[in-house]
């Protein structure tokens, strides 16, 4: 059957090559193109679907919907082939036929009545099924629908965009029907969930999870192409207005409303666009990301729709912008709105009365001034004013947006910073608080494996390194050891708690850092014969230690040695090891997935239906979190690639939103705290 068909498919197209649409036909044409590239995209992945599969059962359900599409497509072709030969007998005959009269209606009925007679059994199953809902684009949520429905009568749409309209009407009811069909998986997810919770057999068991996990496979894969029609269909509503945004001038005072609507449409069109591009920006989950993105473009369309209808003597609605726009990664600091340099010029302005009066400098562009701190992270997700700690860290600049992050996607870096600026409504934002700079490169490498434009920031002593502050930033107040200034180095017995030390050597004159070539901090402790002991560090494990010494040995200091202080005072290398091992073991972290948390705890049933499949593979625990919420979590992971790996396999049977948190001493610490 496949074989005859794609004969009249290769027949068919070869003599639509041969004609040229005109003026008369090009509008029904184009639609009948579109139509037809459509089935094909549908034929090519179910092709690559049936070279993939293994299940026979599945390979029979795939050969129907090809055999179906491939229909479809021929129809199409033959309507085509009827338009450029104005064949009217074959348009009419293709056309869908008009319902029966009432009387055609009885006699269909009592023939079918006799036929079901013999089949009681499944006509009353077919009878007890609800009808196929019919497709609404004014009813479906995830479709933009006009407010002001003679608006389209008033905009002067030319062919393309009618077919871009057309295709909105298509792709949005295609969008509709899967999600239906998802719809249906699910339940079919649910009654197999039940019988797993009452199935005694293990085996069974097993084998309905094989088929839970399956039907979650196939219903990801409906939701996630009814999505791309709802994004496809959304897309080309605004795409057909986007050129008649300048047909008509608003009243002068209007403009500026009119202005800022396009602006946001501007905004939440390409933060859909992004997402789109980039889905892991704002969720690990494909599918949510998605519907994001399709309610930013819902929210794009709305506000555009603002601007056409004031411009036109409509008056404006309020906008429900339920998702805030996403971070634009690597958009330029320095990038200015009129608005923004409006501002500049008021700050000039100011800086002239309160400086100089000197033209020539007030002219100039002001710096941007960092004017603020704040903090938030997953446990604390409402941003507050924080302070800059002392001494030497560095963190990873992530991206610049005037909106907060979200914090599902950098939960693993702990807390997630941002500095204000004086210059722009955008905000900087940080993550991270490493002291060593192989960490924050680490992370660095990781951030960009993840798509972000991210670079290294270095603060030194609360001040970000080549940034003008608008005020002196408070520190945070903490001791630290002072560098001499006559031996050049920081004095070892003000060091606190167990470290380690390379001894480089033992002179009789002070020494620079220069003149040691040594890299890391300097250290000096002054001997009672007046020489000086010099040494770099410190290292707060032995392992550490000796790979460091290595390279100390390769520069020339072939006697360097591993020393070791606890609070200032030198101790011997087993005493430093017995205490490092009883600090490490008092430190054990066990890493593992969280799949869910609840105000109280599940009753069994519950339990069974929401978690029964993860408990035939790994161990479930439960503890109470610092917001008095039970946690269930799974898994016991020594390290954070084993418990990766954990999380991968909940992710694959359903558990997307799962996530890694880690415990010391018992106790829920954060994940930063430990993953450094």
């Amino acid at each position: 059957i496949f074989d005859g068909s794609q004969i009249i498919k290769t027949r068919y197209t070869s003599k639509l090559n041969s004609y040229k649409p005109d003026s008369s036909n090009k509008f029904i044409v184009t639609i009948l193109r579109n139509e037809q590239k459509r089935y094909q995209d549908s034929l090519n992945i179910i092709n690559t679907k049936i070279s993939k599969t293994q299940n026979q059962l599945a390979l029979v359900k795939f050969y129907a919907h090809k055999q179906k599409y491939l229909d479809r497509f021929l129809l199409l072709q033959e309507y085509q082939l009827a338009v450029y030969q104005q064949d009217s007998a074959i348009i009419k005959a293709l056309q869908p036929k008009k319902k029966p009269n009432n009387q055609n209606n009885n006699q269909n009925n009592n023939q079918q009545q006799n036929n079901n007679n013999q089949n009681n059994q499944n006509a009353g199953n077919n009878q007890n099924q609800p009808p196929r809902p019919e497709f609404n684009p004014l009813k479906d949520s995830h479709l933009y629908s006009p407010k002001y429905a003679d608006l389209d009568a008033k905009i002067n749409y030319t062919e393309k965009e009618n077919v871009f309209l057309q295709s909105y009407y298509n792709s949005g009811k295609n969008g509709f029907y899967k999600f239906l069909d998802a719809q249906k998986i699910d339940d079919s997810i649910n009654n197999l969930t039940k019988q797993v919770a009452k199935e005694p057999d293990f085996m069974k068991r097993g084998k309905l999870n094989d088929k839970i996990r399956e039907l979650t496979s196939t219903k990801n894969y409906y939701l996630i192409s009814a999505f791309e029609k709802y994004l496809t269909a959304n897309k080309a509503y605004y795409d057909a207005r986007s050129s008649h945004i300048k047909d008509i001038k608003a009243p002068e005072k209007k403009q500026k409303m009119v202005d800022s609507m396009f602006e946001m449409a501007d905004l939440y069109y390409k933060s859909s666009q992004y997402i789109i591009q980039h889905p892991d920006t704002v969720s690990e989950n494909k599918i949510e990301a998605f519907n994001i993105a399709n309610r930013q473009l819902i929210n794009a369309c709305q506000y555009q729709e603002n601007g056409l209808a004031i411009q036109r003597g409509y008056a404006a609605y309020a906008v429900n912008a339920d998702t805030n726009l996403v971070i634009l990664k690597s958009k330029p600091e320095g990038k200015k709105n009129g608005k923004q340099k409006t501002e500049d010029k008021d700050k000039q302005k100011t800086g002239k009365q309160n400086k100089t009066n000197k033209t020539n400098k007030t002219n100039k562009p002001t710096k941007c001034l960092i004017t603020g701190l704040y903090v938030y992270s997953y446990e604390n997700p409402k941003p507050h004013q924080t302070l800059t700690p002392m001494g030497t860290i560095y963190r990873v600049q992530v991206g610049v947006s005037k909106y907060l992050l979200p914090v599902n996607e950098l939960k693993d870096y702990g807390q997630i910073y941002y500095e204000t600026l004086s210059c722009s409504s955008y905000k900087r934002f940080l993550v991270g608080d490493y002291s060593d700079l192989e960490q924050a490169q680490e992370a660095l490498t990781d951030l960009k494996s993840r798509g972000y434009n991210a670079k290294i920031v270095k603060y030194v002593d609360g001040r970000r390194q080549g940034a003008v502050y608008a005020t002196v930033p408070k520190t945070q107040t903490k001791t630290k050891p002072v560098e001499n200034t006559k031996y050049n180095a920081i004095d070892v017995s003000q060091t606190k708690y167990l470290k380690y030390f390379i001894q480089i050597g033992t002179f009789s004159t002070p020494k620079t850092q220069e003149q040691l070539k040594v890299g890391g901090k300097l250290y000096f402790r002054l001997l009672s014969d007046g020489r000086v002991q010099y040494f770099t560090g410190p290292y707060y494990r032995y392992s550490k230690a000796k790979e460091k010494l290595a390279s100390v040995k390769q520069i020339g200091y072939n006697d360097a040695i591993i020393v070791a202080f606890n609070n200032g005072k030198e101790i011997t290398l087993a005493k430093a090891k017995q205490i490092e091992n009883n600090v490490s073991a008092s430190d054990k972290v066990i890493y593992r997935v969280q799949i869910g948390a609840f105000s109280d705890f599940l009753s069994k049933e519950q339990f069974n239906k929401k978690f029964g499949q993860v408990e035939d593979l790994y161990k479930i625990h439960t503890h109470t979190n610092s917001k008095g919420l039970i946690v269930y979590s799974a898994g016991d992971a020594t390290t954070i690639q084993e418990a990766r790996k954990i999380r991968q396999v909940l992710a694959s049977i359903g558990f997307e939103d799962a996530f890694i948190i880690a415990f010391k001493g018992g106790k829920q610490v954060p994940l930063s705290s430990v993953n450094k």
